[in-house]
Protein backbone atom coordinates (compact mmCIF):
# COMPACT_ATOMS: atom_id res chain seq x y z
CA UNK A 1 0.00 0.00 0.00
CA UNK A 2 1.07 3.54 -0.89
CA UNK A 3 1.10 5.72 2.40
CA UNK A 4 -0.96 8.28 1.06
CA UNK A 5 -3.69 6.07 0.52
CA UNK A 6 -3.80 5.58 4.56
CA UNK A 7 -3.98 8.88 4.88
CA UNK A 8 -7.44 9.88 5.23
CA UNK A 9 -9.41 13.26 6.36
CA UNK A 10 -12.42 13.37 8.89
CA UNK A 11 -15.07 16.02 8.45
CA UNK A 12 -13.29 18.26 11.06
CA UNK A 13 -10.64 18.69 8.49
CA UNK A 14 -8.66 16.46 11.06
CA UNK A 15 -6.16 13.51 8.85
CA UNK A 16 -6.08 10.16 10.39
CA UNK A 17 -3.40 7.08 9.19
CA UNK A 18 -5.37 4.16 8.92
CA UNK A 19 -3.65 0.75 8.34
CA UNK A 20 -4.74 -3.12 8.97
CA UNK A 21 -2.18 -5.35 11.20
CA UNK A 22 -0.08 -8.21 9.70
CA UNK A 23 -2.13 -11.53 10.84
CA UNK A 24 1.39 -12.23 12.72
CA UNK A 25 1.15 -9.40 15.09
CA UNK A 26 -2.79 -8.91 15.84
CA UNK A 27 -2.95 -11.08 19.04
CA UNK A 28 -0.48 -8.76 20.40
CA UNK A 29 -2.25 -5.61 19.10
CA UNK A 30 -5.22 -7.46 20.21
CA UNK A 31 -7.08 -5.54 17.51
CA UNK A 32 -6.56 -5.62 13.52
CA UNK A 33 -6.25 -2.34 12.61
CA UNK A 34 -4.62 1.12 13.22
CA UNK A 35 -6.66 3.77 13.08
CA UNK A 36 -4.90 7.27 14.53
CA UNK A 37 -5.72 10.99 14.43
CA UNK A 38 -2.85 12.79 13.43
CA UNK A 39 -3.83 15.90 15.21
CA UNK A 40 -3.30 18.30 12.09
CA UNK A 41 -5.17 19.54 9.10
CA UNK A 42 -1.62 20.50 7.07
CA UNK A 43 -0.94 17.31 4.65
CA UNK A 44 2.34 17.37 4.87
CA UNK A 45 2.91 17.27 8.33
CA UNK A 46 -0.15 14.82 8.20
CA UNK A 47 2.57 12.72 6.00
CA UNK A 48 5.36 13.06 8.34
CA UNK A 49 3.65 11.99 11.37
CA UNK A 50 2.03 8.79 9.30
CA UNK A 51 5.46 7.82 7.90
CA UNK A 52 6.67 7.83 11.53
CA UNK A 53 3.87 5.30 12.57
CA UNK A 54 4.22 3.35 9.95
CA UNK A 55 7.96 3.27 9.62
CA UNK A 56 8.12 2.09 13.46
CA UNK A 57 5.05 -0.34 13.00
CA UNK A 58 7.22 -2.19 9.95
CA UNK A 59 10.18 -2.65 12.12
CA UNK A 60 8.15 -4.47 14.29
CA UNK A 61 6.69 -6.36 11.62
CA UNK A 62 10.24 -7.28 10.22
CA UNK A 63 12.11 -8.22 13.40
CA UNK A 64 8.93 -10.35 14.37
CA UNK A 65 10.69 -13.61 13.10
CA UNK A 66 13.32 -13.55 14.99
CA UNK A 67 12.01 -12.60 18.23
CA UNK A 68 10.26 -14.86 21.30
CA UNK A 69 6.31 -13.84 22.11
CA UNK A 70 7.44 -12.14 24.99
CA UNK A 71 9.81 -10.24 23.07
CA UNK A 72 7.31 -8.74 20.46
CA UNK A 73 4.60 -7.85 23.10
CA UNK A 74 7.02 -6.34 24.38
CA UNK A 75 7.57 -4.06 21.35
CA UNK A 76 3.68 -3.69 21.13
CA UNK A 77 3.47 -2.47 24.00
CA UNK A 78 6.22 -0.05 23.46
CA UNK A 79 4.87 0.58 20.54
CA UNK A 80 0.68 1.19 21.81
CA UNK A 81 2.35 3.56 24.65
CA UNK A 82 5.20 5.69 22.91
CA UNK A 83 4.10 5.85 19.52
CA UNK A 84 0.08 5.52 19.07
CA UNK A 85 -0.30 7.55 22.32
CA UNK A 86 1.86 10.28 22.37
CA UNK A 87 2.75 13.15 19.86
CA UNK A 88 5.50 11.76 18.39
CA UNK A 89 6.71 14.39 16.68
CA UNK A 90 7.41 16.59 20.14
CA UNK A 91 9.52 13.49 21.23
CA UNK A 92 11.83 13.23 18.23
CA UNK A 93 11.97 17.23 18.77
CA UNK A 94 12.72 16.89 22.76
CA UNK A 95 15.01 13.43 22.20
CA UNK A 96 12.89 11.53 24.46
CA UNK A 97 13.66 8.13 22.67
CA UNK A 98 12.73 8.42 19.66
CA UNK A 99 14.80 8.75 16.25
CA UNK A 100 14.58 9.38 12.62
CA UNK A 101 16.83 7.33 10.69
CA UNK A 102 17.38 8.05 6.97
CA UNK A 103 19.64 4.63 6.47
CA UNK A 104 20.00 5.42 2.75
CA UNK A 105 19.96 2.70 -0.11
CA UNK A 106 16.59 1.42 0.29
CA UNK A 107 17.76 -0.30 3.53
CA UNK A 108 14.19 0.28 4.66
CA UNK A 109 12.46 0.37 1.58
CA UNK A 110 12.34 3.90 1.57
CA UNK A 111 9.97 4.33 4.79
CA UNK A 112 11.29 6.68 7.28
CA UNK A 113 12.39 4.15 10.68
CA UNK A 114 11.65 5.33 13.77
CA UNK A 115 13.75 3.08 16.29
CA UNK A 116 13.71 3.70 20.61
CA UNK A 117 17.17 3.42 21.75
CA UNK A 118 15.89 0.47 23.72
CA UNK A 119 14.74 -1.08 20.58
CA UNK A 120 18.07 -0.44 18.69
CA UNK A 121 20.43 -1.64 21.41
CA UNK A 122 18.30 -4.93 21.18
CA UNK A 123 18.31 -5.42 17.58
CA UNK A 124 22.44 -4.32 17.40
CA UNK A 125 23.03 -7.56 19.66
CA UNK A 126 21.12 -10.07 17.76
CA UNK A 127 22.99 -8.71 14.61
CA UNK A 128 26.20 -8.20 16.07
CA UNK A 129 25.93 -12.02 17.68
CA UNK A 130 25.01 -13.48 14.09
CA UNK A 131 27.34 -11.35 12.63
CA UNK A 132 30.14 -13.13 14.93
CA UNK A 133 28.63 -16.18 13.39
CA UNK A 134 29.01 -14.96 9.75
CA UNK A 135 25.00 -15.71 9.60
CA UNK A 136 23.03 -13.61 7.31
CA UNK A 137 19.75 -14.80 7.95
CA UNK A 138 18.87 -10.86 9.04
CA UNK A 139 19.42 -9.07 6.27
CA UNK A 140 18.95 -11.73 3.22
CA UNK A 141 15.32 -10.34 2.36
CA UNK A 142 16.77 -7.01 2.68
CA UNK A 143 19.71 -7.47 0.31
CA UNK A 144 17.80 -9.17 -2.41
CA UNK A 145 15.60 -6.09 -2.54
CA UNK A 146 18.53 -4.09 -3.03
CA UNK A 147 19.89 -6.25 -5.57
CA UNK A 148 16.49 -6.47 -7.55
CA UNK A 149 15.96 -2.52 -6.98
CA UNK A 150 19.33 -1.97 -8.70
CA UNK A 151 19.08 -4.49 -11.63
CA UNK A 152 22.34 -6.01 -10.17
CA UNK A 153 23.03 -9.93 -10.16
CA UNK A 154 25.27 -11.46 -7.75
CA UNK A 155 25.70 -14.78 -7.40
CA UNK A 156 24.79 -16.24 -4.28
CA UNK A 157 27.40 -18.74 -4.11
CA UNK A 158 29.53 -15.84 -4.60
CA UNK A 159 32.18 -13.97 -2.68
CA UNK A 160 31.19 -11.05 -3.72
CA UNK A 161 27.65 -11.37 -2.26
CA UNK A 162 29.54 -12.68 0.55
CA UNK A 163 31.24 -9.28 0.87
CA UNK A 164 27.81 -7.40 0.34
CA UNK A 165 26.37 -9.63 2.98
CA UNK A 166 28.82 -8.40 5.45
CA UNK A 167 28.76 -4.69 4.68
CA UNK A 168 25.20 -5.11 4.83
CA UNK A 169 25.35 -6.77 8.41
CA UNK A 170 27.99 -4.35 9.23
CA UNK A 171 25.76 -1.15 8.15
CA UNK A 172 22.74 -2.48 10.07
CA UNK A 173 25.13 -2.91 13.28
CA UNK A 174 26.20 0.24 13.11
CA UNK A 175 23.21 2.40 12.21
CA UNK A 176 21.16 1.36 14.81
CA UNK A 177 24.04 1.93 16.96
CA UNK A 178 23.73 5.79 16.31
CA UNK A 179 19.82 5.36 16.29
CA UNK A 180 20.19 3.95 19.98
CA UNK A 181 22.67 7.03 20.64
CA UNK A 182 20.71 9.59 19.10
CA UNK A 183 17.65 8.46 21.12
CA UNK A 184 18.93 9.24 24.08
CA UNK A 185 19.79 12.88 22.92
CA UNK A 186 23.80 12.35 21.69
CA UNK A 187 24.83 13.64 18.33
CA UNK A 188 26.66 11.35 15.94
CA UNK A 189 27.11 10.81 12.73
CA UNK A 190 24.17 11.17 10.25
CA UNK A 191 23.34 7.66 9.45
CA UNK A 192 23.57 8.24 5.84
CA UNK A 193 26.97 9.24 5.62
CA UNK A 194 27.60 5.52 7.59
CA UNK A 195 25.51 3.93 4.29
CA UNK A 196 27.65 5.70 1.71
CA UNK A 197 30.90 4.57 3.91
CA UNK A 198 30.26 0.81 4.41
CA UNK A 199 28.14 0.21 0.77
CA UNK A 200 29.59 -0.35 -2.66
CA UNK A 201 27.51 1.12 -5.83
CA UNK A 202 26.60 -1.21 -8.27
CA UNK A 203 30.18 -0.06 -10.51
CA UNK A 204 32.39 -0.36 -7.54
CA UNK A 205 31.26 -3.95 -6.02
CA UNK A 206 35.05 -5.35 -6.21
CA UNK A 207 36.62 -2.21 -5.69
CA UNK A 208 37.98 -0.45 -2.73
CA UNK A 209 36.41 2.63 -1.33
CA UNK A 210 36.96 6.27 -2.58
CA UNK A 211 40.48 7.34 -1.09
CA UNK A 212 39.42 10.44 0.47
CA UNK A 213 37.31 7.70 2.52
CA UNK A 214 39.86 5.46 3.54
CA UNK A 215 42.15 8.63 4.34
CA UNK A 216 39.09 9.95 7.23
CA UNK A 217 41.04 8.50 10.47
CA UNK A 218 38.69 8.22 13.28
CA UNK A 219 39.71 6.10 15.78
CA UNK A 220 37.91 4.72 18.63
CA UNK A 221 39.25 4.52 22.10
CA UNK A 222 39.67 1.35 24.24
CA UNK A 223 37.22 3.15 26.73
CA UNK A 224 34.10 4.22 23.99
CA UNK A 225 34.64 0.26 22.84
CA UNK A 226 34.04 -1.02 26.14
CA UNK A 227 31.54 0.83 26.65
CA UNK A 228 29.49 -0.36 23.58
CA UNK A 229 30.42 -3.72 24.57
CA UNK A 230 29.12 -2.86 27.90
CA UNK A 231 25.31 -2.02 26.87
CA UNK A 232 25.98 -5.68 24.34
CA UNK A 233 26.75 -7.46 27.46
CA UNK A 234 23.60 -6.32 29.83
CA UNK A 235 21.80 -6.73 26.40
CA UNK A 236 22.94 -9.99 26.59
CA UNK A 237 22.45 -10.90 30.27
CA UNK A 238 19.16 -9.75 30.33
CA UNK A 239 17.86 -11.80 27.73
CA UNK A 240 19.50 -15.37 29.41
CA UNK A 241 18.47 -14.01 33.38
CA UNK A 242 22.10 -13.57 34.29
CA UNK A 243 22.56 -13.09 37.83
CA UNK A 244 23.44 -9.31 38.84
CA UNK A 245 26.44 -10.46 40.98
CA UNK A 246 27.82 -12.28 37.66
CA UNK A 247 27.14 -9.19 35.29
CA UNK A 248 28.60 -6.89 37.99
CA UNK A 249 31.36 -8.54 38.46
CA UNK A 250 32.53 -8.75 35.03
CA UNK A 251 31.83 -5.08 34.15
CA UNK A 252 33.83 -4.15 37.35
CA UNK A 253 36.77 -5.80 36.39
CA UNK A 254 36.95 -4.66 32.60
CA UNK A 255 36.26 -0.73 33.70
CA UNK A 256 38.46 -1.20 36.86
CA UNK A 257 41.19 -3.18 36.03
CA UNK A 258 41.47 -4.40 32.70
CA UNK A 259 40.36 -0.73 30.94
CA UNK A 260 43.16 0.89 32.90
CA UNK A 261 45.81 -1.67 32.02
CA UNK A 262 44.97 -0.90 28.27
CA UNK A 263 44.97 2.22 28.44
CA UNK A 264 41.37 4.08 27.99
CA UNK A 265 42.86 6.85 25.08
CA UNK A 266 44.03 4.49 23.64
CA UNK A 267 43.20 3.29 19.60
CA UNK A 268 41.30 -0.09 19.76
CA UNK A 269 42.25 -1.11 16.64
CA UNK A 270 45.97 -0.78 17.60
CA UNK A 271 45.47 -3.74 20.59
CA UNK A 272 48.32 -6.64 19.51
CA UNK A 273 48.59 -9.85 20.75
CA UNK A 274 52.04 -8.62 22.44
CA UNK A 275 49.81 -6.11 24.50
CA UNK A 276 47.23 -8.82 25.86
CA UNK A 277 50.37 -11.25 26.82
CA UNK A 278 51.68 -8.08 28.64
CA UNK A 279 48.40 -7.75 30.33
CA UNK A 280 48.30 -11.72 30.95
CA UNK A 281 51.46 -11.65 32.85
CA UNK A 282 50.09 -8.60 34.73
CA UNK A 283 46.78 -10.20 35.96
CA UNK A 284 48.51 -13.77 37.03
CA UNK A 285 50.48 -12.02 40.06
CA UNK A 286 47.90 -9.68 41.07
CA UNK A 287 46.66 -10.25 44.56
CA UNK A 288 43.00 -11.28 45.32
CA UNK A 289 40.99 -8.21 45.69
CA UNK A 290 38.28 -9.33 48.16
CA UNK A 291 40.90 -9.59 50.64
CA UNK A 292 40.83 -6.77 53.06
CA UNK A 293 44.14 -4.88 52.48
CA UNK A 294 44.08 -5.13 48.85
CA UNK A 295 40.46 -4.53 48.44
CA UNK A 296 40.52 -0.50 48.40
CA UNK A 297 44.01 -0.64 46.29
CA UNK A 298 44.17 1.12 43.31
CA UNK A 299 44.86 -1.20 39.55
CA UNK A 300 48.79 0.62 39.83
CA UNK A 301 49.06 0.03 43.46
CA UNK A 302 47.81 -3.53 43.21
CA UNK A 303 50.36 -3.76 40.49
CA UNK A 304 53.22 -2.49 43.10
CA UNK A 305 52.32 -4.69 46.11
CA UNK A 306 54.33 -7.49 47.13
CA UNK A 307 51.74 -9.84 47.68
CA UNK A 308 52.09 -13.12 49.51
CA UNK A 309 52.28 -16.45 47.14
CA UNK A 310 48.83 -17.31 48.94
CA UNK A 311 47.47 -13.88 48.13
CA UNK A 312 47.56 -14.54 44.32
CA UNK A 313 44.84 -14.81 42.20
CA UNK A 314 44.06 -18.67 41.15
CA UNK A 315 44.52 -20.28 37.53
CA UNK A 316 40.66 -20.33 37.39
CA UNK A 317 40.49 -16.60 38.02
CA UNK A 318 42.68 -16.08 35.55
CA UNK A 319 41.12 -17.86 33.06
CA UNK A 320 37.85 -16.21 33.90
CA UNK A 321 39.77 -12.81 33.31
CA UNK A 322 40.97 -14.01 30.05
CA UNK A 323 37.68 -15.13 29.15
CA UNK A 324 36.07 -11.92 29.58
CA UNK A 325 38.45 -10.10 27.91
CA UNK A 326 38.57 -12.41 24.88
CA UNK A 327 34.72 -11.86 25.29
CA UNK A 328 35.21 -8.21 24.75
CA UNK A 329 37.43 -8.61 21.65
CA UNK A 330 35.32 -10.81 19.50
CA UNK A 331 32.38 -8.11 19.92
CA UNK A 332 35.13 -5.87 18.55
CA UNK A 333 35.50 -7.68 15.60
CA UNK A 334 32.08 -8.64 15.16
CA UNK A 335 30.66 -5.13 14.66
CA UNK A 336 34.52 -4.23 12.87
CA UNK A 337 36.25 -2.04 15.14
CA UNK A 338 39.08 -4.28 14.64
CA UNK A 339 40.28 -6.42 11.67
CA UNK A 340 40.74 -9.39 13.59
CA UNK A 341 40.67 -10.79 17.53
CA UNK A 342 44.39 -10.51 19.33
CA UNK A 343 43.09 -13.21 21.34
CA UNK A 344 42.53 -15.99 18.77
CA UNK A 345 45.61 -17.74 19.95
CA UNK A 346 45.02 -17.48 23.55
CA UNK A 347 43.54 -20.14 25.69
CA UNK A 348 41.42 -18.82 27.58
CA UNK A 349 40.51 -22.41 30.13
CA UNK A 350 42.78 -23.56 33.37
CA UNK A 351 42.21 -26.67 32.80
CA UNK A 352 40.65 -26.61 36.32
CA UNK A 353 37.22 -25.99 38.35
CA UNK A 354 37.36 -24.49 42.13
CA UNK A 355 37.03 -27.56 43.79
CA UNK A 356 39.91 -28.97 41.84
CA UNK A 357 42.21 -25.77 43.19
CA UNK A 358 41.54 -26.71 46.46
CA UNK A 359 42.05 -29.79 48.22
CA UNK A 360 39.60 -31.22 50.96
CA UNK A 361 39.68 -31.66 54.49
CA UNK A 362 40.37 -34.87 55.54
CA UNK A 363 38.13 -36.00 58.50
CA UNK A 364 40.49 -35.89 61.04
CA UNK A 365 41.39 -32.43 60.21
CA UNK A 366 37.88 -31.52 60.05
CA UNK A 367 37.95 -33.43 63.93
CA UNK A 368 40.88 -31.27 64.66
CA UNK A 369 39.65 -27.95 63.83
CA UNK A 370 36.35 -28.48 65.79
CA UNK A 371 39.12 -29.19 68.70
CA UNK A 372 40.79 -25.57 68.14
CA UNK A 373 37.42 -23.97 68.29
CA UNK A 374 35.54 -25.42 70.90
CA UNK A 375 35.25 -22.58 72.94
CA UNK A 376 34.33 -20.43 70.64
CA UNK A 377 30.56 -21.46 69.92
CA UNK A 378 29.88 -19.64 67.00
CA UNK A 379 32.94 -20.26 64.87
CA UNK A 380 32.43 -24.02 65.60
CA UNK A 381 28.71 -24.52 65.18
CA UNK A 382 29.61 -22.42 61.55
CA UNK A 383 32.56 -24.86 60.31
CA UNK A 384 29.65 -27.93 61.12
CA UNK A 385 27.43 -25.84 58.83
CA UNK A 386 30.16 -25.54 55.80
CA UNK A 387 30.97 -29.52 55.92
CA UNK A 388 27.11 -30.72 56.33
CA UNK A 389 25.78 -28.06 53.94
CA UNK A 390 28.36 -27.23 51.09
CA UNK A 391 27.20 -23.75 50.97
CA UNK A 392 29.39 -21.40 49.83
CA UNK A 393 30.40 -18.73 52.09
CA UNK A 394 28.36 -16.10 50.61
CA UNK A 395 25.50 -18.27 50.07
CA UNK A 396 24.82 -18.79 54.46
CA UNK A 397 24.78 -14.83 54.50
CA UNK A 398 22.03 -14.96 52.00
CA UNK A 399 19.84 -17.92 52.84
CA UNK A 400 16.98 -18.01 54.95
CA UNK A 401 16.09 -20.46 57.74
CA UNK A 402 12.62 -22.50 57.29
CA UNK A 403 11.02 -26.01 58.02
CA UNK A 404 9.35 -27.73 55.31
CA UNK A 405 7.33 -30.67 55.48
CA UNK A 406 8.87 -30.91 58.77
CA UNK A 407 12.31 -30.68 57.74
CA UNK A 408 14.40 -27.69 58.82
CA UNK A 409 16.40 -25.92 55.77
CA UNK A 410 18.49 -23.35 54.79
CA UNK A 411 16.42 -21.60 52.02
CA UNK A 412 18.22 -20.08 49.09
CA UNK A 413 14.90 -20.00 46.46
CA UNK A 414 14.03 -16.58 47.04
CA UNK A 415 14.97 -14.83 43.31
CA UNK A 416 15.33 -11.54 44.87
CA UNK A 417 18.92 -12.15 46.31
CA UNK A 418 21.81 -12.67 44.06
CA UNK A 419 23.62 -15.91 43.30
CA UNK A 420 26.21 -17.42 41.24
CA UNK A 421 23.95 -19.06 38.28
CA UNK A 422 20.55 -20.33 38.37
CA UNK A 423 21.04 -23.90 39.95
CA UNK A 424 21.91 -22.21 43.01
CA UNK A 425 18.80 -21.19 44.28
CA UNK A 426 17.97 -24.28 46.48
CA UNK A 427 16.78 -25.81 49.49
CA UNK A 428 19.45 -27.68 51.76
CA UNK A 429 18.28 -29.54 54.87
CA UNK A 430 20.55 -28.80 58.14
CA UNK A 431 22.52 -31.68 59.61
CA UNK A 432 21.18 -32.61 63.44
CA UNK A 433 24.56 -31.67 64.39
CA UNK A 434 23.40 -27.76 63.50
CA UNK A 435 22.75 -25.41 66.76
CA UNK A 436 20.01 -23.30 64.82
CA UNK A 437 19.82 -20.90 67.10
CA UNK A 438 23.68 -20.02 66.83
CA UNK A 439 22.87 -18.47 63.61
CA UNK A 440 20.94 -16.10 64.71
CA UNK A 441 24.09 -13.80 64.48
CA UNK A 442 26.68 -13.87 62.62
CA UNK A 443 30.49 -12.75 62.00
CA UNK A 444 31.44 -10.92 59.10
CA UNK A 445 31.90 -12.83 56.28
CA UNK A 446 35.93 -11.95 55.79
CA UNK A 447 36.41 -12.13 59.73
CA UNK A 448 35.32 -15.42 59.82
CA UNK A 449 36.67 -16.30 56.93
CA UNK A 450 40.33 -15.32 57.78
CA UNK A 451 40.20 -16.44 61.35
CA UNK A 452 39.48 -19.97 59.62
CA UNK A 453 42.10 -20.09 57.43
CA UNK A 454 44.59 -19.28 59.86
CA UNK A 455 43.52 -21.97 62.11
CA UNK A 456 43.93 -24.45 58.94
CA UNK A 457 47.55 -22.67 57.91
CA UNK A 458 48.72 -22.47 61.86
CA UNK A 459 47.40 -26.49 63.27
CA UNK A 460 46.47 -28.16 60.83
CA UNK A 461 48.35 -27.95 57.27
CA UNK A 462 50.54 -25.42 55.51
CA UNK A 463 49.45 -26.52 52.13
CA UNK A 464 47.65 -23.21 50.53
CA UNK A 465 44.85 -25.85 48.62
CA UNK A 466 43.63 -26.15 52.01
CA UNK A 467 41.30 -23.31 53.22
CA UNK A 468 37.73 -22.44 54.61
CA UNK A 469 36.41 -23.42 51.14
CA UNK A 470 37.96 -27.23 51.21
CA UNK A 471 35.07 -28.20 53.44
CA UNK A 472 32.84 -27.67 50.34
CA UNK A 473 34.99 -29.85 48.82
CA UNK A 474 35.08 -32.46 51.53
CA UNK A 475 31.25 -32.14 51.70
CA UNK A 476 31.04 -33.79 47.91
CA UNK A 477 33.65 -36.44 48.30
CA UNK A 478 32.35 -37.76 51.73
CA UNK A 479 28.96 -37.74 49.97
CA UNK A 480 30.15 -39.60 47.15
CA UNK A 481 32.45 -42.03 49.37
CA UNK A 482 28.50 -42.69 51.19
CA UNK A 483 27.27 -43.95 47.41
CA UNK A 484 24.95 -40.89 47.12
CA UNK A 485 23.10 -40.46 43.82
CA UNK A 486 25.20 -37.68 41.84
CA UNK A 487 22.76 -35.96 40.98
CA UNK A 488 21.53 -35.39 44.33
CA UNK A 489 24.82 -34.02 45.36
CA UNK A 490 24.89 -31.49 42.59
CA UNK A 491 21.38 -30.10 43.64
CA UNK A 492 22.87 -30.24 47.02
CA UNK A 493 25.46 -28.08 46.20
CA UNK A 494 23.90 -26.12 43.33
CA UNK A 495 25.00 -27.22 40.52
CA UNK A 496 23.24 -27.78 37.17
CA UNK A 497 22.70 -31.68 35.86
CA UNK A 498 20.43 -33.57 33.89
CA UNK A 499 17.25 -33.74 35.92
CA UNK A 500 17.03 -30.04 35.92
CA UNK A 501 15.28 -28.58 32.72
CA UNK A 502 15.47 -25.03 31.39
CA UNK A 503 12.36 -23.74 32.92
CA UNK A 504 12.75 -25.38 36.40
CA UNK A 505 15.60 -24.42 38.93
CA UNK A 506 13.54 -24.94 42.38
CA UNK A 507 14.86 -28.68 43.87
CA UNK A 508 14.12 -31.70 41.48
CA UNK A 509 14.27 -33.70 44.81
CA UNK A 510 11.72 -34.11 47.50
CA UNK A 511 13.07 -32.63 50.42
CA UNK A 512 13.22 -35.67 52.75
CA UNK A 513 15.05 -37.11 50.43
CA UNK A 514 17.53 -34.40 50.75
CA UNK A 515 17.87 -34.75 54.17
CA UNK A 516 18.54 -38.53 54.39
CA UNK A 517 21.58 -37.19 51.85
CA UNK A 518 22.57 -35.00 54.52
CA UNK A 519 22.38 -36.83 57.45
CA UNK A 520 25.32 -39.77 56.16
CA UNK A 521 27.50 -37.05 56.73
CA UNK A 522 28.96 -37.79 60.13
CA UNK A 523 30.83 -35.44 62.72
Amino acid sequence: MELVTMVTINRCGIYKVRFRIHQELRNYFNKNEVNKSLNTKDIAEAKSKAAIILGKYEQILKVCKVLDKSQIQELVDKYIKETLEQDLIDRAVKGQGTVFCDVGFDVYNNTLALASADMAETLKGDYAQDLSNNNYRLIEETLDELLDKNSIEVDKTSNDYKLLSYYMMLAQIQILDEASKRGRGEIHTPPEVISNRLFYSQKHINKPQPKEEVNEKKITTNKEALDSYIKFYKAKCDENNTSKEQYEGVVTFLKEVFLELISPSGDVAETTLEDIIEIREILKNLPKRNIQKYRDMSISELIDAEADEADIISNRTLAKYMKWIKSCYAYYNSIGLIQTNPLQLIATTSGTNALDERLPLEHKEIEQLLTLTKDDKVTNNLIKVFYTSGMRLSELYKCSLKEIDGVKVYDLTDRSISLKTKSSYRLIPIHRSIDVSLLKELPTQDGFSKRVNELIRSHISDDKRKVLYSLRHSFATDLKNNRIDPNVISELMGHSHQTMTLQRYASSYDVHILKEAIETLSI
